[in-house]
């Protein structure tokens, strides 16, 4: 772009000519890093508080829409970092950062008291109060440093390199001095203009030179001085995000208190009488309710943070799932949401099929210009079937035919899918075709997880064995729902189609001398004979042999795949283990949780709870009992905790999602909501906790608080308040 003025909405700009990031004056470098997010917004801060953008190994900013909107807000007091004292951002969408005046500075230390109040609220509210607690005034001057470098998300994590970026502006004309404040713009290779407006609000700064703002200030004793700011994030002139920002700090603190108090009312709590595992379980609905995420007309569980704040088909598919329980709608509107971007074409760039569900849809700088090809990218092998599963599983809670209906022609397009894989194999593989696409398309999605027995990576088209589970489960069910429309052909061909593909995967994927299931097939038919994780996740489905199921089940607790913690993604015996590869020997808990479900599916109850206990464990350990995304393998030792993994997204869907489901596991609860009939069979309790308690339990219509607590000749189920028409039962 030339340097020269430009016009935008009736504003004049021109390039910027120092837009590259300065280095943070901190003289300590950041260690903890605090989240934040609310709907599509979302904050990663050093443990000051500060976002310092490139200068900092965590990545830190603002960012909405796959755009980082601050790369830098840094707080000093007479050019230095105050003295943190404690910082609280248990609730997730704001943060509490409490200082005191530090030693080098020219009063003593602690007698002034500074609180840093972050909230995001369709934008991002900063409010600081200043205490004096000495007798006498304290004058001071406080700086606030900005900076907006609108990187492309895959710019942030270095996902590959661009030769050419668009251009950073600033205002044309003087600021006006009667509403003083800052705005950075940048407008994009494909002509989009991006802006970060901030608007001071509070006592206004005594100077803004540059991007800092200043405030020189005289504090009277015990007198609170309060200063702050508004940031609107801000695409062609119109919000990026799709919540309106409230005008204040004060409303916006409202208002997000105010949704998670309708959030609650609205959703299944889930306690019990251990603290530890009650505060695992806040968190991790906690967790879940953040994650939430606008996407259109729907609202769907975002994947994880940093990276992962948006749509994925397999991550938002399983997440959604685990959370049944807890809030059916979140199914709805995921299946809804990627219904609507299902596969239409056959398009190489994005690995899309007609009837495939979607991987990842972004909509950053590098998406829109054709630089990565998620708009939407279909990379995935397992989201289809997976998707076909989430919506049995949600009828059967809620027995919402409507949904079904609406989206019936999407089942058969995802069937039709389906069924091409299988009349050119006999079996549902994947190859990669796109330059920029993911070589690997299973949950294990890294470059170097499919090996051999002798660690060998396997290169060409690759059949998993749990997508075959998938798509037999996704006939077996269908096949019963096609009644629904009438449709009996559908109904004996899809449960032929399964029975000839329980056949098959029972001749082809098992191992005889190890008594174990294959990871997958080759392209050849060879089948890929490391021992995995992978098998456990077929259990849930009845594509094994009642035998083999057995064997699998045992295998999976040997200390090889068992570190204790959970199940290793590969054998510690593989040539190719490492315990902190990332799947490659690592634990990752919605792994573990998934086997747990298919264990106690096929009474391997015991073996199901410990798994269970073992990661609300784990949870226990973790800062803010936030489950990690996956932790390392090394074996468990006595009076050791677990060995986190070091770059693991927090918090994570499907690792908040995999406790909500662990808790439905061990009391097995079974729906039938078309039948207004909820089922336990044969319910247990974690060993950690004497009683659970659900309430706001939905099944269709219906609504119960449900305990079940220890009796002396076991668990025990009472049904404390119930409305609508709902039969519970007990099953052995």
């Amino acid at each position: 772009m030339a340097d020269q003025t430009h016009k935008f909405f009736g504003r004049c700009y021109e390039p910027k000519s120092d837009h590259h990031q300065r280095p943070s004056s901190l003289q300590q470098p950041p260690k903890a890093t605090l989240v934040l997010k609310f709907d599509d917004v979302f904050l990663t801060t050093d443990h000051l508080g500060n976002t310092l953008g490139a200068t900092d190994s965590t990545h830190t900013g603002l960012f909405c829409r796959d755009t980082r909107f601050l790369s830098q807000s840094q707080l000093t007091i007479e050019g230095q970092s105050p003295q943190l004292q404690g910082y609280d951002a248990t609730r997730g969408d704001e943060a509490i950062i409490t200082y005191s005046y530090p030693p080098e500075t020219k009063t003593e230390a602690g007698t002034v008291e500074i609180e840093r109040h972050l909230i995001l609220c369709g934008g991002l509210f900063e409010q600081i109060t200043l205490i004096n607690r000495q007798a006498t005034p304290v004058s001071l001057s406080i700086q606030l440093e900005f900076d907006a470098d609108f990187l492309d998300l895959f710019e942030v994590r270095r996902y590959c390199d661009r030769t050419q970026r668009g251009q950073p502006l600033q205002l044309a004309q003087s600021r006006p001095q009667s509403n003083p404040g800052l705005r950075f713009a940048y407008c994009g290779l494909d002509g989009a203009l991006v802006e970060s407006v901030i608007e001071f609000q509070g006592q206004p700064p005594d100077q803004i030179h540059g991007q800092t703002a200043t405030w020189n200030l005289t504090l009277a004793p015990e007198i609170p001085q309060y200063l702050g700011y508004r940031l609107t994030l801000l695409t062609d002139n119109q919000l990026a995000t799709q919540t309106q920002p409230p005008d204040s700090f004060k409303m916006a603190r409202e208002r997000v208190q105010n949704t998670w108090k309708t959030w609650k009312s609205q959703t299944t709590q889930i306690s019990s009488d251990n603290p530890q595992i009650n505060g695992v379980l806040k968190r991790s609905q906690r967790d879940i309710y953040l994650l939430r995420q606008s996407f259109g007309e729907e609202t769907i569980l975002s994947a994880g943070i940093p990276w992962f704040s948006t749509l994925f088909g397999r991550d938002s598919t399983i997440a959604s799932s685990q959370t049944l329980a807890i809030a059916p709608h979140l199914a709805r509107d995921t299946a809804i949401s990627l219904a609507r971007h299902q596969g239409t074409l056959n398009r190489d760039w994005h690995d899309e099929d007609p009837g495939k569900i979607l991987h990842e849809v972004r909509v950053g700088e590098m998406a829109r210009c054709g630089e990565i090809p998620h708009t939407p990218y279909y990379g995935t092998i397992d989201a289809t079937p997976l998707w076909l599963l989430l919506l049995t599983d949600y009828y059967a809670w809620t027995a919402d035919e409507g949904t079904l209906r609406r989206l019936w022609p999407n089942v058969l397009a995802a069937m039709e899918w389906i069924d091409r894989h299988l009349q050119d194999s006999g079996y549902v593989r994947y190859l990669r075709r796109s330059s920029r696409g993911i070589r690997n398309q299973g949950w294990k999605d890294s470059g170097d997880c499919i090996v051999d027995g002798n660690g060998q990576q396997v290169e060409g088209a690759i059949a998993l064995c749990e997508v075959q589970a998938y798509a037999y489960a996704a006939k077996t069910r269908w096949s019963e729902l096609a009644a629904i429309f009438g449709r009996s052909d559908l109904q004996q061909r899809w449960q032929e189609d399964a029975k000839q593909l329980k056949q098959r995967f029972n001749r082809d994927f098992w191992l005889s001398e190890p008594n174990y299931c294959a990871l997958a097939l080759a392209e050849d038919g060879t089948p890929i004979d490391s021992i995995t994780s992978n098998p456990g996740l077929c259990l849930f489905a009845d594509i094994f042999e009642a035998d083999k199921a057995q064997a699998v089940a045992r295998r999976l607790m040997q200390p090889d795949l068992y570190s204790g913690w959970g199940i290793r993604t590969l054998s510690s015996q593989s040539p190719a283990y490492e315990a902190d590869g990332y799947h490659i020997g690592s634990v990752w808990p919605h792994d573990t949780a998934a086997i747990a479900v298919g264990l106690r599916h096929i009474g391997e109850t015991e073996s199901a709870l410990i798994l269970a206990e073992n990661l609300f464990e784990m949870a226990q350990q973790q800062d803010q009992h936030r489950p990690s995304e996956l932790f390392c393998g090394h074996p468990r030792q006595d009076n050791h905790p677990v060995i986190p993994y070091p770059v693991a997204c927090s918090p994570q869907a499907w690792a908040s999602g995999c406790l909500m489901q662990l808790v439905q596991m061990a009391l097995n609860l079974h729906p039938e909501a078309a039948k207004q009939r909820l089922v336990l069979k044969d319910p247990r309790l974690l060993s950690q906790c004497q009683r659970l308690e659900l309430r706001g339990l939905r099944v269709g219509t219906a609504r119960l608080d449900l305990r079940v607590k220890m009796g002396d000749s076991g668990p025990e189920v009472q049904v404390l308040n119930g409305q609508g028409d709902l039969d519970v039962a007990i099953a052995p």
